[in-house]
Parts: structure tokens; sequence; C-alpha cells
């Protein structure tokens, strides 16, 4: 088994906005706040990307595959 590491892209974290837009504004309940809330969370994801971790599973091929 073997395990891959890539930050996340800018667009990635950018297509997070909308459903954090909405969490935020549960949250808060001043839309001014909420904004300023997601915009600082984009902000510290850009900053610190966090990392996508991807798994490779390696299996040998079965008698069949050869």
């Amino acid at each position: 088994m073997s395990e891959t590491a890539r930050p996340v892209t800018i667009e990635e974290v950018l297509a997070e906005t909308g459903w954090l837009l909405a969490l935020a504004r549960d949250l808060v309940r001043d839309p001014a706040t909420a904004d300023d809330v997601v915009q600082e969370t984009l902000l510290a994801a850009l900053r610190h990307p966090p990392v996508v971790r991807t798994c490779l599973l390696y299996t040998s091929p079965s008698p069949r595959d050869l």
C-alpha cells in the first residue's frame, strides 16, 4: 500500500465557499460578520493549505490475469 499527498488547489478551496457561507450565517446570524468569518477562513486555508491524502492499493495480479 502506498500513500500520496498533495496540497489542495485554490479552486478546491474556493469550491467550498457556498456551504461555508451558509454555515457561518447560521452560526453568526449577522451577514456582514459571516462574510468576514468566511474570508478569514479562506485566507487561512490558502496560507496553510490542507493536504489531500490518497491511498493507493497495490494488488498482485491473479493467475487469471496472467
